[in-house]
């Protein structure tokens, strides 16, 4: 007997003021007889198990709906029906005893596998990933390859975009290039029908067994693609990480390691991902930019890996991330501290990974960390100050063959920095100062290896020193170098 669960809990949300508008409406009208299955005996109903994982799928009307297709910054689009299909969701997951390993049922508990979905909670994300774990027959070809990349997600891709235009249908990249470069503004159809495909795609790569990678690279790849071009920075951002997994994923076997190299479409993924350092602020808030960034370097850093064996050749692509990274992002970035954050970080492995060829950025990069440690008004947020440190530490253990000429520069970034930090007690302070006495530690041993460099370096630190001895002793004292 069908239930019109909207007479159980239409009065409820009227009350709450949650029923506002007809969304709300047909998100319960796809939900009868929840009532009833909650406070029935699930071994006398035999169908009960197609018909929850029919409930449990998310409704498309769950996911924040997008103005223009982009990412709704203050999350005033949420629908007001998402914290009862978050209640109602966990309890029908609970009904599932022994289910029987089918497409159907992998998709609905990978809907569920990641917090980064509207719908997922801890709760029902910790029930998935348990049901996931335990049932190995998920990943049969049957079920992954046949049930949810060609049946589910393939359908929903179809409609190829500026990136996926560029690889063939076998998963190679395509001879002739596409000249196609205009934006699509519709909404994607994966949106449309399936929003839990990006949670379902994350799950697949993530558990395909090494031995099906190659099978399926050609059902991966376009959707993958797809979601990068995807208007929306929270998905850009999740379809990057897919890309840094399935790198991961391909150094596990012999046979997937020249996957990479045999399709040739090590520079799509790099061209895809690329464009993402430049999501800065104003035109991309600081909440989006941050994680897209961090995500966008790691990528990138894992690609150039990838793509060159050659570390000279390796180190011009990441030539790249330094002048349109860093040194990009610092002009534009301006005030946005997080943002910055990420890219001093950022700065400190490109600089390790490229090694001594990073020389030939130490006359903008040298000053530019400098700056922002003599900031005025860096004391105001510690952690830049600590990730500064860091970097410009990197540069100098790296990049010491050319340091003789940017050291002046180094020490009066750490000597401004010291000298309105060194009365502060409090504990981030102490972080800070710490990574001071670490740079100066590194800029000694580059000084005095160098012929007259012992006597070169008293005169230097005699110099800092007479400034104000009661400030600037404390910053010469030893310190254990963690970082080595």
């Amino acid at each position: 007997m069908r239930v019109d669960t909207t007479r159980y809990y239409k009065p409820a949300l009227l009350e709450a003021g949650l029923l506002s508008n007809t969304i709300e409406l047909e998100i319960l009208s796809a939900l009868p007889s929840v009532k009833n299955y909650l406070s029935t005996n699930p071994s006398s109903l035999p169908p009960l198990e197609s018909r929850l994982l029919q409930l449990l799928r998310p409704h498309p009307l769950l996911h924040p709906q997008q103005t223009f297709g982009f990412d709704d910054p203050d999350g005033s689009s949420e629908s007001p029906a998402l914290l009862l299909y978050q209640t109602l969701s966990h309890q029908l997951l609970s009904l599932l005893a022994d289910p029987t390993p089918s497409p159907d049922l992998a998709a609905v508990l990978a809907a569920f596998a990641s917090t980064s979905d509207p719908w997922t909670t801890t709760r029902t994300q910790y029930i998935s990933v348990g049901f996931l774990s335990s049932m190995p027959s998920l990943l049969d070809r049957k079920i992954l390859i046949d049930g949810l990349l060609r049946d589910t997600l393939k359908p929903l891709f179809s409609a190829r975009t500026t990136s996926a235009v560029r690889i063939t249908s076998s998963g190679r990249i395509a001879l002739r290039e596409n000249t196609n470069r205009r934006i699509n503004t519709d909404v994607p159809a994966w949106l449309q029908q399936r929003p839990e495909s990006v949670a379902i795609l994350e799950w697949v790569i993530s558990a395909i067994p090494n031995g099906d990678i190659e099978t399926a690279w050609s059902l991966l790849i376009p959707p993958i693609l797809t979601l990068i071009d995807s208007t929306l920075s929270s998905v850009k951002t999740r379809a990057i990480g897919m890309i840094t997994l399935l790198l991961q994923r391909l150094e596990e076997t012999d046979e997937t390691r020249t996957l990479l190299q045999r399709t040739g479409l090590a520079p799509v993924f790099w061209d895809a991902v690329l464009p993402c350092l430049s999501y800065l602020p104003p035109l991309t808030p600081t909440p989006e930019s941050v994680p897209l960034l961090k995500a966008a370097y790691t990528c990138l850093l894992s690609l150039a890996r990838a793509r060159e064996v050659n570390a000279r050749k390796r180190s011009a692509l990441l030539d790249i991330l330094v002048r349109e990274g860093f040194l990009r992002g610092l002009s534009f970035a301006d005030e946005h501290i997080l943002v910055i954050v990420v890219i001093v970080s950022a700065l400190s492995q490109i600089v390790e990974e490229m090694g001594v060829w990073a020389v030939r950025h130490l006359k903008s990069i040298v000053p530019a960390l400098s700056e922002i440690l003599a900031n005025p008004f860096g004391h105001t947020f510690p952690p830049l100050l600590v990730e500064a440190a860091k970097t410009i530490k990197v540069v100098v253990r790296t990049c010491w063959p050319r340091m003789r000429e940017y050291v002046a520069e180094v020490m009066r970034g750490v000597a401004m920095c010291w000298g309105r930090i060194y009365e502060e007690d409090i504990k981030e302070m102490e972080g800070v100062k710490e990574n001071l006495r670490a740079v100066v530690e590194v800029l000694r041993a580059v000084v005095e290896n160098e012929e007259g460099g012992v006597e070169r370096w008293k005169q230097l630190e005699q110099r800092v020193r007479e400034v104000d001895e009661n400030a600037f002793a404390g910053l010469f004292e030893p310190v254990e170098d963690r970082d080595g």
